[in-house]
């Protein structure tokens, strides 16, 4: 038996309906620390914004881990900063 795509999208989105009916799937926001935790989101938003500014100046800041309260903070910092650095 042959099915076309448009067959097949459909039996899918069905059985999927079916199932997430029963409990049998679950759908969760998928979220990071850094998103979850207001003090690294902070400190992830401070390195980008630093990030930025010395992408503009072309430029590069020495990051120092012991300026931070915990290893997490400053690498939610860090995060922030390289993906304003490098995108």
């Amino acid at each position: 038996m042959k099915l076309s795509k448009r067959q097949l999208k459909r039996i899918i989105r069905e059985e999927y309906s079916r199932l997430k009916n029963k409990g049998l799937i679950k759908e969760t926001e998928i979220s990071t620390p850094i998103e979850r935790d207001p003090v690294l989101a902070k400190a992830y938003e401070e390195g980008f914004e630093q990030g930025r500014h010395d992408s503009a100046d072309g430029m590069e800041s020495e990051l120092h881990p012991y300026a931070f309260n915990s290893t997490e903070e400053y690498e939610a910092f860090k995060a922030g900063y390289e993906d304003a650095m490098y995108g």
